[in-house]
């Protein structure tokens, strides 16, 4: 049986229709993907949500390239086209950008394909497992992004910037699937088991990472994390 609890906010100042991650699941079939919208980037919250409604049918088997293009097409169905300006049109035509993390757990194996800073922890009896990024130091304002551009060129980032892993899982172990500026606070607080303060603060989460950003320990951002075990 699979155990979930999800949260997200946005970026402090900002309002739900700003919020640009986005988080999708089902968990019968074991599928989990979160995606964070680059607000450089025109409906990059409708690209974010794209991409884990794509993934989450279960169709693709870790073909991100193959993921990609379907979302697309779903990207620009969800566009408000009707009464739209010709300067929103040209920057359409530019494309949006996005992260993307998707998630398959099958009994006790899990699969993961990631794209940019958005991030899987695994804390096990072995300690911390962190994918893709390994380290704090390796955020950054310009991390790999999926791009709804020109169909070549975007196969050939997904390619080369795709991230794969696999591993076992136990039901002791918990999975925490989160976007930059959370996983970036993870990581720069391992010792301290920050995973521990996020389940404890399950009633009040929006007050303790309010806090954190407003004291300074974590960038202000859309947050958004799951957590996911076996039992």
């Amino acid at each position: 049986m699979i155990r979930l609890f999800h949260y997200h906010q946005p970026k402090i100042g900002n309002s739900e229709s700003e919020y640009e991650d986005a988080f999708s699941y089902d968990t019968e079939k074991g599928l989990f993907a979160m995606a964070d919208g680059s607000s450089e980037s025109v409906f990059s919250n409708e690209w974010a949500r794209s991409l884990v409604e794509t993934f989450i049918q279960g169709k693709y088997d870790m073909k991100i390239d193959d993921m990609v293009e379907t979302a697309v097409g779903l990207w620009r169905s969800k566009l408000p086209w009707d009464n739209m300006r010709w300067f929103v049109r040209n920057k359409i035509a530019r494309g949006s950008m996005s992260t993307f993390l998707g998630l398959e757990i099958a009994g006790h194996e899990f699969r993961s394909v990631a794209v940019g800073d958005t991030c899987l922890f695994i804390v096990s009896s072995d300690g911390l497992k962190s994918f893709p990024v390994k380290n704090a130091s390796e955020f950054g304002n310009t991390p790999k992004l999926i791009w709804t551009g020109n169909p070549l060129l975007r196969t050939r980032r997904s390619i080369r910037w795709a991230n794969f892993m696999e591993g076992k899982i136990s039901e002791n172990d918990i999975l925490i699937m989160a976007t930059d500026s959370l996983a970036h606070w993870i990581l720069k607080n391992t010792e301290h088991r920050p995973w521990k303060a996020l389940m404890d603060h399950a009633d009040d989460e929006r007050d303790f990472i309010s806090d954190l950003i407003n004291s300074g320990y974590m960038k202000n951002d859309d947050v958004t994390f799951a957590i996911i075990s076996l039992k």
